[in-house]
């Protein structure tokens, strides 16, 4: 996720969402950060039927102070 000699931690805050009355809600959250160029976050939790669901994550590079950051969607599955 990171550049080798320039990142100094990533961070994942990863999402799951649901969609409801037209808009996406955050259902739960997790973080995961590593003073390296990568970060693993592996989550499982249980869902409600009759929904749409997806995952977000917002990825974050830092140098120093400095960060970048890059937000990423999953497909959309219905269960």
């Amino acid at each position: 996720m990171g550049l080798t000699g320039v990142t100094t931690k990533t961070t994942v805050h990863l999402y799951l969402q649901r969609y409801e009355d037209g808009e996406w809600v955050d259902i739960a959250d997790w973080i995961s950060s590593n003073n390296s160029v990568n970060t693993t976050l592996v989550k499982t939790k249980s869902v409600d039927k009759g929904y749409t669901y997806r995952a977000k994550a917002s990825c974050y590079a830092y140098c120093g102070s400095d960060y970048e950051r890059v937000i990423r969607y999953s497909a959309e599955i219905d269960f």
